[in-house]
C-alpha cells in the first residue's frame, strides 16, 4: 500500500515527499516560502572584535544575576540577534572567559539593555579623551598663529574648556558666531531671468563654431572627463546652446521632493558595542595636510573657499579648530549650509526629475570629513559584496558579479533571486 501524504493547506493527498513539495511551491507559494524561511539556520557569520568585546561585558555583568551558565547563554541570546545559545556557548569558550562572581559587575534581573552598556568605565574613558583632545587643541594654537582662522579666538575658546570656564554647547554657540564672521556667506545666485538674458544664441556657423570652440575650452579646463565624453559622443556640436536655464517648474519640484516628511526607521537597534575611542583621537596637523592635499580642485560652498585657498592655512591651527569641533560636538550650524546644484541626468533635459540635486557644503567641512573617514575607512571592516561610496570600481565588479550569477543559475539550471536597490 503507497504511503499518502496530506497537503498541509488543502489536505490533499500525494504519493512522494516530491510532488508534495512540488504542489506546495506552485500551489502555496507564501506559506511554502515562510516554512522554508523558518527552518533556515543562522549563517555562521564571524565574530567581530566588538561583538567579542561585547560579549565578554554582558557576560560578566549579567553571570551574577543568573543562576546557571545555562541561563546566561539563554539570556545573551537575546542581545545578540541570530545568534543561537550554543554559539555563544562556543565563543565564550574560545575567548577563555571564566565565570567570576563580581559584586561590583552585578545586575539585577530587572536590569534594562541600555544600563548594561553604560558601563562605569564608558564616563572615565570620555574623560580621558577629552582631557587629551582640548590639551592638544591647545598646544596646537599656542604653536602657531593664523590669522585668516582667527586663531587667537579659536585658543580662547579651547583654553574656556581647558579650564572648565565654558560647556561643549557654549563653545559651539561661539563657534558658529566665529565662522559667520571668518567665513561669512558670499555666493551669489544668479536668476533664472539673468541667465537667460545673459545668454546670446549664435545665429550664424561662425559664430557657432566660435561658441563650441569657446565651450570645449572652458569644458576641458573644468572637468577632462566631461570634455572627452563631449569630443567622443558628438555632444560637442550642441555646446553652443549652452545652458539656458532650468526646466519648468523645477525648483517647485525640488522644494516638494526635499521637503518631504522624512520616514522613520522603528527597527529595533543594536546599542551594544564596544566604543572605540581612536576614531575620533586628536587630529594632528599631518593629517590635516595630508587631506587637503588630497583634496585636488573641489567646488566651493556657500563661502567660496576653495583647496587651494585651504593650503594657505597653517596645517596645525586647522587641526586645532577640527579638535574644536570633535570636543563642541557637531558642526557650526552657520557651516551645515549648503548651496544645491541641479546637475542633468540627461542631454538638455526638459522634466526636472531629469536632474540630480547635488548639495555643495563648505570646503572645511568637507576637510574635516574627509579626515574622520578617512580614519574609519583604515579601522572599520565593511562588507565585502559593498559596491557604493568605496574608492573602487563598483559599476564593473558589481555587473561581472551579476554575470557570473547568471551564468552560474543557467549552467546548473537552479532558480536565482536578484535584488536591486536604486
Amino acid at each position: 500500500m503507497v504511503a499518502q501524504l496530506a497537503c498541509a493547506d488543502c489536505s490533499r493527498l500525494f504519493p512522494t515527499k516530491i510532488g508534495l513539495s512540488q504542489h506546495r511551491r506552485h500551489a502555496h507559494p507564501t506559506q511554502h516560502n515562510a516554512d522554508k524561511l523558518s527552518r533556515v539556520k543562522h549563517s555562521g557569520a564571524r565574530w567581530s572584535q566588538q561583538e567579542s568585546q561585547s560579549l565578554l561585558r554582558l557576560a560578566n555583568n549579567l553571570y551574577p544575576s543568573c543562576e546557571t551558565q545555562t541561563a546566561l547563554f539563554a539570556r545573551l541570546e537575546q542581545y545578540f540577534p541570530g545568534r543561537s545559545a550554543i554559539s555563544i556557548k562556543t565563543r565564550l569558550r574560545v575567548l577563555n572567559w571564566q565565570a567570576q562572581q563580581d559584586e561590583s559587575s552585578s545586575g539585577g534581573p530587572d536590569q534594562t539593555i541600555g544600563q548594561i552598556a553604560a558601563y562605569s568605565s564608558e564616563a572615565d574613558d570620555y574623560s580621558v579623551w577629552f582631557k587629551q583632545t582640548v590639551d592638544c587643541a591647545v598646544s596646537l594654537l599656542e604653536s602657531h598663529a593664523d590669522s585668516s582662522l582667527a586663531s587667537v579666538d579659536l585658543l580662547a575658546f579651547a583654553r574656556g574648556l581647558q579650564s572648565g570656564i565654558m560647556t561643549p554647547e557654549q563653545v559651539l554657540s561661539l563657534l558658529d558666531l566665529h565662522a559667520s564672521r571668518t567665513f561669512p556667506h558670499t555666493w551669489k545666485t544668479v536668476s533664472r531671468r539673468r541667465r537667460q538674458l545673459a545668454h546670446r544664441m549664435p545665429v550664424n556657423r561662425k559664430q557657432i563654431r566660435r561658441a563650441n570652440y569657446a565651450a570645449i575650452q572652458t569644458l576641458y579646463h573644468q572637468r577632462r572627463k566631461d570634455a572627452a565624453s563631449a569630443v567622443l559622443d558628438g555632444s560637442w556640436k550642441d555646446l553652443y546652446k549652452g545652458n539656458c536655464g532650468l526646466p519648468p517648474d523645477a525648483e517647485q519640484y525640488w522644494k516638494q521632493v526635499l521637503s518631504a516628511p522624512k520616514h522613520v526607521d522603528s527597527r529595533p537597534s543594536r546599542v551594544i558595542v564596544p566604543s572605540d575611542w581612536s576614531l575620533i583621537e586628536p587630529i594632528t596637523g599631518e593629517e590635516v595636510g595630508r587631506t587637503v592635499r588630497s583634496m585636488g580642485n573641489s567646488s566651493p560652498g556657500l563661502d567660496k573657499l576653495t583647496p587651494r585657498m585651504l593650503r594657505r592655512f597653517n596645517a596645525n591651527v586647522l587641526a586645532g579648530y577640527f579638535n574644536l569641533l570633535l570636543l563642541a560636538g557637531g558642526c557650526p550650524p552657520h557651516m551645515c549650509r549648503a548651496r544645491i546644484t541641479l546637475v542633468p541626468k540627461v542631454h538638455n533635459p526638459t522634466s526636472p526629475d531629469q536632474l540630480r540635486p547635488i548639495s555643495v557644503s563648505s570646503i572645511l567641512v568637507r576637510c574635516f570629513h574627509k579626515v574622520l573617514a578617512d580614519r574609519w575607512s583604515r579601522r572599520l571592516q565593511l562588507p565585502s559584496l559593498q559596491f557604493a561610496f568605496l574608492h573602487r570600481d563598483g559599476c564593473l565588479e558589481a555587473t561581472s558579479l551579476l554575470h557570473a550569477l547568471l551564468r552560474h543559475s543557467s549552467a546548473t539550471a537552479s532558480n536565482l533571486v536578484v535584488a536591486r536597490f536604486l
